[in-house]
């Protein structure tokens, strides 16, 4: 699953500066690098499973870390075209610090973000089951 999602962002990312002609050179390389990223981190899962599996935890806590910088300064970058530019900065500098203290423990990182990941699919499936019995 998070092989496929990560493909799908990277590919929706760098189709998505063909999309947008008003943005700078800048932001679209900014883009362009965010969505080689995903992609390359979601071909790599799909690509050698047993190496995945042994340093995911420590690639998705680097690539992620990486990713939220790229993304947080590609955020500063379009805060003029922004329709609310208060809350453009305020995503842009936790994507930054996020992305920072990320990257100085990838592996406590990594794992808070796949405890983070199986909660939300804990909640989603209950939700789900709770739909599905209402139905």
């Amino acid at each position: 699953m998070v092989g496929i999602v990560f493909t799908i962002i990277g590919l929706f990312d760098i189709l998505s500066i063909f999309k947008e002609v008003d943005e700078n050179t800048w932001v679209r390389l900014g883009r362009l690098l965010l969505g080689l990223l995903y992609l390359i981190v979601g071909i790599f899962v799909f690509v050698n499973l047993a190496a995945s599996a042994t340093y995911l935890f420590l690639l998705v806590g680097i690539f992620v870390g990486i990713t939220w910088l790229v993304e947080g300064f590609v955020e500063l970058g379009i805060v003029r075209l922004a329709v609310s530019k208060g809350w453009t900065i305020f995503s842009a500098v936790l994507s930054i610090v996020a992305g920072i203290i990320l990257l100085m423990t990838p592996l406590y990182g990594a794992v808070m973000l796949w405890t983070l990941l199986g909660a939300i699919l804990v909640v989603l499936g209950i939700f789900k089951v709770a739909y599905y019995l209402a139905w």
